[in-house]
């Protein structure tokens, strides 16, 4: 099988500079119109905990790459994957893998990340948008009609609100959800400050660059802070501070504070009981916690058990939302993952077991979007 073909990177939202990763896949369905092959696209979106992250984070697993594990890490579950080797993934499948940028939280707020997902999904269905004129230089035309989102950690949360929300067409097919950070931003886990053990290491220097940004002394706006590769000193000073940022958000327990522009409703949250915490958004504000639909796109729930960073209760959330929906679901749960499902070493997982799971994943994944 040919090796998949270079990424190609298209500007999808020139005013907020927002780009995207266009991965070509080698082979393709026997459908065409014109002399070009009509190709399904699984539109990826990274982590990063709202604040860090870029289109570069993307799993190299899903390009058709057989990982093996060199000498562990502590810098990226990505770091010790040899990517050299093509499998059975989705590219060589004949699937457009797209890894799109999106605004970052702090100085922007969760609504310019739906409106970047409105923005990317109206770019992806015009005709005349870049990313066409790219795929018909290799005599392929994007198929807008079979469509996938795939969100991991707070990449779920741009990949929900395709997923559910009816103003972003057009429609998706399908929605993977890996350890989303996305099914119940209302839990403890979000809304109350840490104590003890349970507080993440903040370093010293970056803790007065975090206090100005917090009180809105910085408006720099930014989309593409990788946390894996290399990247500039400048990207990847900013990329480690704003790791920091998180972990005071999530010590503090104000990442909604900051999510829905409203200073100070995690503290009024906190004092409720868990199922009084919705109705005391303020309506307007509501849509924003994007809440599960009966017209949610069918959705493949994956979380490790033993996730720690984002609680497996978050799964099970997402879970049962979909049951109470109708929604067609599926799940994967990982027995003794933790956050990264990415990494098998990391879960302390046979690469069999591990490997069984993704495929499972990504078997669902293919079936739905080709109906």
């Amino acid at each position: 099988m040919a090796s998949p073909k270079p990424h190609l990177t298209c500007t999808y939202d020139p005013i907020n500079h927002l780009e995207l990763d266009v991965y070509i896949p080698s082979s393709f369905s026997p459908s065409s119109i014109d002399g070009k092959y009509q190709v399904p696209a699984v539109i990826w979106f990274h982590g990063g905990g709202f604040v860090r992250g870029g289109k570069g984070d993307i799993n190299p697993y899903l390009l058709g790459k057989s990982p093996t594990i060199s000498p562990p890490s502590k810098i990226s579950m990505y770091s010790r994957i040899d990517v050299s080797h093509t499998s059975e993934k989705l590219l060589p499948r004949g699937i457009v893998i797209i890894s799109p940028n999106y605004r970052l939280l702090i100085p922007t707020t969760a609504q310019a990340i739906i409106t970047d997902i409105q923005t990317l999904f109206q770019y992806l269905s015009s005709p005349t948008s870049s990313i066409h004129t790219a795929l018909a230089d290799h005599h392929q035309t994007l198929d807008v009609s079979h469509l996938a989102v795939y969100g991991v950690s707070s990449g779920s949360y741009p990949a929900r609100a395709a997923a559910t929300l009816h103003h972003v067409v057009p429609r998706p097919r399908a929605f993977v959800c890996v350890s989303g950070m996305s099914g119940d931003l209302l839990f403890n886990h979000w809304v109350s400050p840490k104590t003890g053990t349970d507080r993440l290491t903040v370093s010293p220097e970056n803790m007065v660059e975090i206090g100005k940004r917090l009180e809105g002394e910085s408006q720099q706006v930014w989309s593409d802070l990788p946390l894996f590769g290399e990247t500039s000193a400048s990207v990847s000073g900013e990329s480690k501070s704003r790791g920091d940022l998180f972990k005071t958000l999530y010590n503090e327990g104000t990442i909604l504070d900051h999510m829905l522009d409203l200073p100070g409703i995690s503290s009024i949250l906190r004092t409720l009981p868990h199922h009084d915490r919705f109705a005391a958004i303020s309506k307007e504000k509501r849509y924003l916690l994007l809440p599960m639909t009966p017209h949610t796109c069918p959705t493949m729930v994956v979380h490790g058990r033993q996730d720690k960073q984002v609680p497996f209760a978050e799964g099970l959330k997402t879970w049962d939302d979909l049951g109470e929906n109708g929604v067609e679901r599926e799940c994967q749960w990982f027995e003794g993952g933790g956050h990264e499902v990415a990494d098998p070493e990391r879960m302390e997982m046979r690469r069999e077991e591990w490997e069984m799971g993704l495929e499972t994943v990504l078997g669902w994944l293919e079936g739905v979007l080709r109906r």
